[in-house]
C-alpha cells in the first residue's frame, strides 16, 4: 500500500472512486451520489485542493489503482484557524483490512502536524460507521459530541459524532476542559 499527496493529475481518478464511495455506502457522507455525479471534470478539477493547508490524499494498491482517499482543509476565517476539517474518508471494500484507512489518516496527521498553529483536527462520521468509529479512536481522535438527526435521506435520518484530535498534545487537554467547565458555570 502506497499513500501519497494528490495532485490535479488524480482528479479524475479520485472523482470516480468518490463517486463509488458515494454508490456503494452513502450513509457517511454529506452529498449525495447524484449531486457529486452532475458536477463537471472541470468544477471537480477547479475546486481539487491543492497546497499544505488543503490536500488530498490517495491510497493505492500494489498494481497502482487508487483504492483510498480522504481530504483535509484547514479553516480560514482568523478564529477558526487553529482547526482544520477531515473530509471524504472513504476506502474501497477490496482495500478494506489493509491498514488503508489508518495509514491514509496516519499521513493526515502527520501532515497536518507541520503546519504552524494547528491544534485540532476535526471531523464528523456518521454513528452507524462504526469501523471509522474505531479507527479514529484508535488514532486518538475523541468524540466531543452527538448530533441527532444530523442528516435527513428522504425520511430516515441519520445521527453523526463529532470527533476532534488534539494536536497541542495531553499536556494542555486538562487545562482546556478545566477552563470549559469554569465557563460554564459562570454568570448566565
Amino acid at each position: 500500500m502506497r499513500i501519497r499527496l494528490l495532485d490535479i493529475d488524480d482528479a479524475e481518478a479520485f472523482h470516480e472512486l468518490r463517486l463509488r464511495g458515494l454508490a456503494e455506502s452513502p450513509d457517511p457522507f454529506l452529498v449525495t451520489h447524484a449531486e457529486d455525479a452532475a458536477l463537471s471534470m472541470e468544477y471537480v478539477r477547479g475546486r481539487f485542493p491543492r497546497g499544505s493547508e488543503a490536500f488530498a490524499l490517495g491510497a493505492f494498491d500494489d498494481d497502482g489503482r487508487l483504492v483510498g482517499i480522504v481530504g483535509f482543509s484547514r479553516e480560514q476565517r482568523r478564529k477558526v484557524n487553529h482547526r482544520g476539517d477531515v473530509w471524504g474518508m472513504y476506502v474501497a471494500p477490496e482495500a478494506r483490512g489493509t491498514g488503508a484507512g489508518r495509514a491514509l489518516m496516519d499521513e493526515l496527521v502527520r501532515r497536518c502536524r507541520e503546519l504552524d498553529g494547528l491544534e485540532q483536527v476535526v471531523l464528523e462520521v456518521a454513528t452507524g460507521a462504526v469501523a471509522a468509529c474505531r479507527l479514529y479512536e484508535g488514532i486518538g481522535f475523541e468524540t466531543i459530541g452527538v448530533h441527532r438527526e444530523s442528516m435527513k435521506d428522504g425520511e430516515r435520518y441519520l445521527d453523526t459524532r463529532h470527533m476532534v484530535l488534539w494536536l497541542r498534545g495531553e499536556e494542555n487537554l486538562a487545562q482546556r476542559r478545566k477552563g470549559a467547565k469554569e465557563e460554564l458555570k459562570g454568570p448566565v
